[in-house]
């Protein structure tokens, strides 16, 4: 035999019951209510469909409130709403400035970077000229040197 499961129309009924008794609905309550049939999740399922629907539903009772204090509050409420634009534009002000203050420094740093790196070329061009220079006068005095040698030799040959 099949089951054909529990409605929300029975979810509501069983709470219904259970409140006109004076009783609080939970999950098992409502389960007994229903004789022990529906799981706890399809009956979790039916009370946030009836809650949702019930706050949904719910408007506050505003024609209650007197019409002094309706405008009362809704002068309230615009000054409050005057005041917190005026702070935020004061602040966007603010924020505005110490984002151009900051652009400033970072050209000044972008330029000062760009000036290093073109003083740094400048040197590594000089330091490549004297390490040549270096190079090419450590082979002339090896060079100086091997015809020096070659002189003693022949000098030394001919005294012999």
């Amino acid at each position: 035999m099949s089951r054909n499961g529990i409605t929300l129309e029975d979810t509501r009924a069983a709470i219904d019951a259970l409140l006109e008794r004076g009783e609080h609905p939970t999950h098992l309550s409502i389960r007994e209510e229903l004789g022990n049939t529906g799981s706890l999740s399809t009956i979790s399922k039916h009370l946030d469909i009836i809650q949702a629907t019930k706050v949904a539903t719910q408007t506050p009772a505003i024609a209650d409130i007197p019409k002094e204090v309706q405008e009362a509050f809704q002068d309230t409420l615009r000054l409050t709403w005057k005041a917190a634009i005026e702070r935020s534009s004061s602040d966007i002000l603010k924020v505005s400035q110490s984002i151009a203050g900051l652009r400033e420094q970072l050209i000044d740093a972008g330029s000062l970077t760009s000036r290093m790196l073109e003083e740094n070329i400048a040197h590594k061009e000089t330091l490549t000229r004297m390490n040549d220079f270096f190079h090419k006068s450590v082979i002339s005095f090896n060079k100086a040197i091997d015809a020096l040698d070659a002189r003693k030799k022949e000098i030394s040959n001919d005294e012999q």
